[in-house]
């Protein structure tokens, strides 16, 4: 099975190899989940399209949640520095004298 090229006409979304073998595990158990929990549908559940379109659907929720969590490094930097910054200029200016 071409699980890519489903992937694609699908979901309209690009996968490689990689993407589908390490979504491919969770995207039968939810499968398994659904049949179980609701039926097949008529057979329409076992249908190579539908566990393709769980798996984009799989790989689109892995996606967006990696942009967010690169997304949040960038904030949590960008006010540390600010927080940074702003601690500096809080410090008490002070000269220290040196005598000779």
């Amino acid at each position: 099975m071409d699980w890519i090229s489903l992937v694609k006409k699908q979901c309209d979304i690009d996968v490689t190899e990689a993407d589908v073998e390490e979504h491919m595990p969770y995207a039968k158990r939810k499968l398994s989940h659904i049949i179980s929990r609701e039926g097949d549908l008529n057979g329409e559940r076992n249908q190579p399209w539908y566990l393709a379109t769980l798996l984009g659907e799989i790989i689109n929720m892995d996606r967006f949640s990696h942009y967010c969590i690169e997304k949040s490094k960038e904030n949590m930097a960008r006010k540390m520095k600010e927080s940074t910054q702003h601690n500096i200029e809080m410090l008490p200016q002070t000269n220290i004298i040196v005598s000779q």
